[in-house]
């Protein structure tokens, strides 16, 4: 069916249904007109209801005042009640307005408290005039003056309906009859004419348009429609041919701009030393610089085929933080200090990346993927590395001379002490401490290059978190009475089993809570707690010490870092240290949470037996 018979066809069925409407409208018309006057007939009734409830009211009222005043009366206020109820009932069969019901209903609650109140006041004793005039002022004469204004409301809304329904069934009737006629007629006549001439002018240049815009769809952006006449059809035309240039031009821009772009990301990458390598959320690699090319030992990819991450870093642990950083953000594949580095062989050398996980989206289709960042870190690597060596050999080294310089002085202070003089024996026992100082710190110099270089054994077993609490408790018990320290320790029921060294993890909270011993003041509290948290127990040491100052919190897990702090016996300041391992060792984290002035909360984590 051609576009013309459409427009034909369609002008007729709306002649048809507009001859319908028109002969429809006059009958409804004539219709409103009618129950206009019923409306008012409605309305009035309840208008003549509510002003027979506002006379029984007033007779109750003045019947209440004489009762006051006088005693009772010898007729009763029965009549008056009857007839509030009767024109009540009255107004209720005659609802016509929107609201009208829930203000009559109100109306019958209040009157029903009403009665109730005033049958209170005829209850008293005629000698007790004073307290019924209160009772009155005070209950009955607030609920009278509510009745009167509940009622002028549903007076006020039946007289606004009727004045409205007046108003409206008036006019409408006698104009929109003519009125309708008359515009129905005329829209009949030029509807029809208007069809004829319409059907013919549109088709033409209707078809030009639609073929042109289906070129244009196609990519051909030169199509043009022929402008044949100076109408709306024609202004038409020539908006469509000024924007198909307009699109052209666009096109031609847009494709040099997105070159250009590219050329310029494709340097950038190109000159980028670290290597940059795009994985989509299934791990499979989407794209990649050159430098991830030579560190992966990997050509250009096959654009049907692409390989997956594993195949070239063959390391389970970075994919799954790929995936874990895929599902809950970039932070979560985040590199820190606990993640060791990636480790790779280039012709017998082998050389280590940090690795830096961000996710990424735009993959279409509301996917996601990730870009992985190989940072070049062998230098600082080595340099770490001979640094522990260092400090391993020199402590090993410092341990003998430091054994006999400690036994010599220990066989002094037996021998000849005695016969020494006062300050001579302080100088002594001084060079006695300084050597047991020195003794401890290279103990713990060369624990902990042992822990870094990965030289101490740790003999793993399943744990149970709460037999870690018993063994401090035994330790610490002389040094929490001495200070009269409270010590708790909340491990709660059901704790899954750690996998960890129960003599080393025994050691970090034995440091941490030798610590906290030593800051919290005379009396003070330390609790132990741990609490499962996801396939982790994060176990805490709280105090109510000093706190930890802020520009200490962040550094407070470095080597020889001591809180300048006098109420504190000075350390090596490598307890905290030596615990970050011993928790790095078992794949957990260490953290502090302080506030100066309010107690720290020392918190580290360990895995959970699976």
């Amino acid at each position: 069916m051609s576009l013309r018979k459409k427009i034909l066809l369609g002008y007729s069925l709306v002649l048809i249904l507009l001859v319908v409407v028109l002969v429809w409208s006059i009958l409804r018309i004539l219709a409103l007109g009618r129950a206009g006057e019923a409306i008012l007939w409605h309305n009035y009734r309840s208008i003549v209801s509510v002003i027979h409830m506002t006379e029984a009211l007033e007779g109750e009222r003045e019947g209440l005042l004489l009762w006051m005043a006088l005693g009772p009366p010898a007729a009763s206020s029965r009549e008056q009640e009857a007839q509030f109820y009767q024109w009540l009932g009255r107004a209720k069969d005659n609802i016509t307005e929107t609201g009208e019901k829930e203000l009559l209903s109100a109306i019958d609650r209040e009157y029903t408290g009403l009665l109730e109140e005033m049958g209170r006041v005829r209850s008293l004793p005629s000698g007790r005039a004073g307290e019924a005039a209160e009772l009155y002022h005070e209950k009955v004469l607030p609920r009278f003056d509510r009745l009167i204004a509940s009622l002028q409301n549903v007076q006020t809304v039946n007289e606004k309906a009727m004045y409205r329904a007046s108003e409206a069934a008036s006019d409408l009737a006698r104009s929109a009859t003519w009125s309708t006629a008359l515009v129905g007629g005329t829209g009949l006549l030029f509807g029809l004419l208007f069809s004829l001439f319409l059907s013919t002018r549109l088709t033409r240049p209707i078809v030009r348009l639609a073929e042109a815009l289906r070129r244009i769809a196609q990519g051909d952006y030169s199509a043009q429609v022929p402008i044949e006449t100076r109408d709306d059809l024609g202004r038409l035309s020539l908006e469509f041919n000024e924007m198909a240039a307009k699109l052209a031009d666009f096109h031609h821009m847009n494709i040099d701009r997105i070159i250009l772009e590219k050329s310029k990301n494709e340097a950038v990458l190109r000159a980028i030393e670290d290597g940059l390598v795009l994985v989509g959320p299934d791990l499979r690699v989407m794209g990649l610089n050159p430098s991830a090319q030579r560190i992966l030992g990997l050509g250009a990819l096959p654009p049907d085929e692409p390989i997956h991450l594993l195949e070239a870093i063959k390391d389970e642990r970075i994919a799954d933080r790929i995936r874990e950083t895929i599902r809950r953000g970039a932070a979560a594949g985040a590199s820190t200090e606990a993640d060791p580095p990636l480790s790779l062989a280039f012709s017998s050398r082998e050389r280590h990346y940090q690795v830096v996980i961000t996710r990424m989206e735009g993959l279409g289709e509301g996917r996601w993927g990730a870009v992985v960042m190989l940072r070049d870190i062998t230098r600082l690597w080595e340099m770490d590395r001979m640094k522990s060596e260092f400090v391993l050999a020199a402590s090993h080294e410092l341990r003998t001379p430091l054994t006999s310089i400690g036994m010599s002085i220990d066989l002094l202070m037996e021998q000849v002490s005695p016969r020494l003089e006062e300050r001579e024996r302080e100088l002594l026992t001084a060079a006695h401490e300084e050597v047991n100082r020195l003794k401890e710190l290279v103990t713990n110099l060369l624990d902990l290059s042992k822990l870094e270089a990965g030289k101490i054994e740790m003999d793993f077993e399943a744990v149970a978190p709460a037999s870690l609490s018993d063994r401090i408790a035994g330790i610490f018990q002389r040094q929490f009475e001495e200070k009269q320290i409270r010590f708790a320790a909340d491990f709660p029921k059901g704790l899954p089993l750690v996998w960890a060294d129960a003599n080393k993890i025994t050691w970090v909270i034995t440091n941490i809570v030798s610590n906290a011993s030593r800051y919290v003041p005379q009396g003070g509290h330390i609790r132990l707690s741990a609490q499962a948290v996801r396939d982790r127990v994060h176990v805490s040491v709280a105090d109510d010490g000093p706190g930890i100052p802020l520009e200490y919190q962040s550094k407070i897990f470095e080597k020889f870092v001591q809180v300048k702090d006098t109420r504190a016996s000075s350390g090596s300041g490598l307890g905290l240290a030596i615990c970050k391992e011993i928790v790095k060792a078992h794949g957990g984290a260490i953290w502090v949470d302080s506030t100066p002035g309010q107690g720290s909360v020392f918190t580290f984590t360990l895995p959970v037996v699976r």
